[in-house]
């Protein structure tokens, strides 16, 4: 989640601050919006890691598990090996600490795993935390188009299928 923050969170973190200094917005308006800018970064990134395992690479526009074949471990993976028990999470070790080129039929049995103990829908679950938690910082503006815009836009973080 460190990491996350670091990266992704950050950047729009950023962004939306800029925004509201472009904007002229007060300090609690500033912070409320950096703090929504935190947040639905970290959903998005949240979504695109679960993403990694599961949506179709043509839409992705990457390879699948392209994080777990370059060694980053992301909340997908760290739940799973969380979860499950001691034959699964040995398989899981062997594969993640492997010299070797992660082989397709590993990538299988990974996958295969996370859809039995649940870890895309965890992981999507705790995207979908940080985007209500965004849109409640939201609710000191008034109703407008932007702030329309910017619900909507946290919403979509989380529907999204690529």
């Amino acid at each position: 989640m460190e990491i996350i923050n670091r990266k992704t969170a950050s950047l729009m973190s950023s962004c939306c601050e800029i925004g509201a200094i472009l904007g002229n917005n007060g300090r609690k308006e500033k912070l409320n919006l950096l703090s929504f800018g935190l947040d639905i970064g970290m959903a998005f990134q949240l979504v695109d890691d679960a993403l990694d395992y599961v949506a179709k690479e043509d839409r992705l526009g990457k390879p699948l598990c392209k994080d777990l074949k370059e060694g980053n471990i992301t909340l997908p993976l760290i739940h799973l090996y969380r979860t499950v028990n001691g034959n699964d999470k040995k398989r899981i070790k062997d594969i993640v600490e492997s010299d070797s080129i992660i082989e397709k039929d590993q990538i299988g049995l990974i996958i295969d795993m996370m859809e039995n103990y649940g870890t895309i829908d965890y992981t999507l679950g705790v995207a979908r935390k940080y985007v209500e938690k965004a849109k409640g910082k939201m609710n000191i503006f008034s109703n407008s188009k932007c702030l329309k815009a910017l619900l909507t836009v946290a919403d979509y973080i989380v529907e999204r299928n690529f």
